[in-house]
């Protein structure tokens, strides 16, 4: 069975927010303030936890970086148990430019203070500034899971992916931080560039009214942008605009519009399909034409397991590490008796998966699958699903597959399926068709879904002469941490045909 896929966050407690006006901005990614010569409006709230902290803030929100970093090293030296002060430190080394000294400030904060999310944002968008996109999406991604409501969190993925190509996944990042707080123009901003960009002139515009509506002084210090919405309203003309807060929180408003031009040179628009009208283009359709999971087997080579059925007919496929960048990959190898595939790509540093030693898993053993279902319309991280082992044989019994309960859905083929230890025992392959099953049988499966066995895969893998790590299955943790381990090997496989 095919797998097609549906295509195409600041954390610690509340008093720890330095809900600065300008280093929000400076989260932000642009540090206009500091750009321009004046001074961030760094001004320390009045509930931050510590009063040594107050005269760092003073003299940052003053633009006097060199005093605040000596005040702040003083603030450390004198404790160095106390995090505030790295954080303290790393803006100051930001106001004076020092971005990759900033970024080290920000990764011992966070070593100090790992459940403060706030430390994970300033850390992005340094990040994002040296232009270390995946590294700053990473970054963004451990705020959220702090905080699934930062909005700084939320915009900052949203620039990087921009920047990363990955257009959709930005627009719901954006869209979201924009319903979550809609007071930052900066949000707006980047939500207009980003529909320019994909040539929705109407939403570009609506977008930037908003921001100006916001902050009158929007285009002030960004005169390349100012130029790119003149462009715009030159096409869209005097045309009503859309509310951009309806834009953001109607369901709708993710399907792409389709502009005509109109006499005058205005465009029309039309939203959603009338009777007799050709029904808007799906939001996914400018994707891959369609994706699954895989899962890495040897990163030194850059090997990555998945099923046969992801790739075939592909003219080109690319996989993508969790918060990485898309990388092409070239089909090496193929089983189409057992529905697997070896692709060859370049990848970045990280572990390997692990296959399971004898003895194999039993019925009622617990697993986890972890991959990248329904891509594009579920969130971009990794999916973790958990269940038990419920057969050692598949369909018609066949002996090659196993049959297991943890839910599987479109793109979750080629997934690894993990034991109790994080140790491969299968790979992710189909779902029993419910549908059929009720026609024929009156009655729903619940979650019968199989997965080629370990062994196979590891004959697969053999035969094609890839070294792959295999390890004993005694150690059991917890559904969670088998999780993390899958996210750190699983990859998402997209097809382009």
């Amino acid at each position: 069975m095919d797998f097609p896929a549906i295509r195409g966050t600041h954390g610690g407690p509340a008093g720890r927010s330095r809900g600065l006006a300008a280093l929000r901005a400076l989260a932000g990614g642009a540090l206009l303030a500091v750009l321009a010569g004046g001074p961030l409006a760094a001004q320390r709230p009045a509930n931050a936890p510590d009063p040594r902290e107050a005269n760092g803030y003073a003299l940052l929100e003053a633009g006097q970086y060199r005093d605040a970093l000596k005040e702040f090293e003083r603030l450390q030296e004198q404790d160095p148990s106390f995090a505030p002060a790295l954080l303290g430190r790393g803006r100051a080394q930001e106001g004076l430019g020092r971005l990759k000294i900033a970024v080290q400030s920000y990764q011992q904060y966070t070593a100090l203070a790992p459940h403060d999310g706030e430390g994970y944002e300033a850390m992005g968008w340094a990040l994002e500034r040296l232009r270390r996109y995946d590294n700053a999406l990473a970054a963004f991604r451990d705020a959220q899971r702090i905080n699934p409501q930062s909005v700084p969190a939320m915009r900052g993925a949203g620039v990087v992916l921009r920047a990363l190509g990955r257009k959709q996944e930005a627009l719901r990042s954006l869209r979201q931080a924009a319903r979550l707080d809609g007071a930052d123009a900066m949000t707006w901003g980047e939500l207009a560039s980003l529909s320019a960009d994909m040539d929705r002139d109407l939403d570009a515009a609506a977008f930037w009214e908003e921001a100006l509506r916001r902050d009158p002084a929007y285009f002030d210090s960004r005169s390349d942008e100012r130029a790119r919405w003149e462009k715009v309203m030159e096409v869209v003309g005097p045309r009503p605009l859309a509310d951009a807060r309806a834009l953001v929180s109607a369901p709708g408003v993710a399907t792409p519009t389709k502009e005509t031009a109109a006499p005058g040179g205005t465009a029309e628009r039309k939203t959603v399909a009338a009777p007799n009208e050709d029904p808007p283009t799906p939001l996914f359709s400018r994707g891959p034409s369609s994706s699954g999971s895989g899962f890495v087997v040897a990163r030194e080579r850059g090997f990555v397991l998945t099923n046969k059925h992801v790739v075939r007919g592909c003219a080109d496929v690319k996989v993508r590490v969790d918060g990485g960048e898309s990388r092409k990959a070239a089909v090496r190898a193929l089983d189409p008796d057992d529905d697997l595939a070896l692709l060859e790509t370049s990848l970045p540093a990280g572990p390997t998966a692990s296959f399971r030693n004898d003895p194999a898993v039993r019925p009622g053993d617990d697993v986890v699958a972890v991959g990248f279902p329904l891509s594009g319309l579920l969130a971009d991280q990794v999916n973790v699903s958990t269940g038990s082992v419920n057969a050692l044989a598949g369909l018609y019994n066949d002996l090659h597959l196993l049959q297991m309960s943890a839910p599987v859905q479109p793109g979750s083929s080629g997934g690894a399926l993990f034991d109790a230890s994080g140790n491969v025992v299968g790979v992710v392959v189909t779902k029993l068709n419910a549908k059929v099953v009720a026609e024929e049988t009156g009655d729903i499966p619940q979650n019968v879904n199989f997965a080629v066995k370990g062994a196979v895969a590891r004959e697969f893998l053999q035969g094609q002469g890839v070294p792959f790590r295999s390890a004993p299955s005694q150690e059991r943790h917890s559904n969670a941490d088998v999780g993390e381990i899958g996210r750190q090997v699983t990859v998402l496989v997209e097809c382009w045909k």
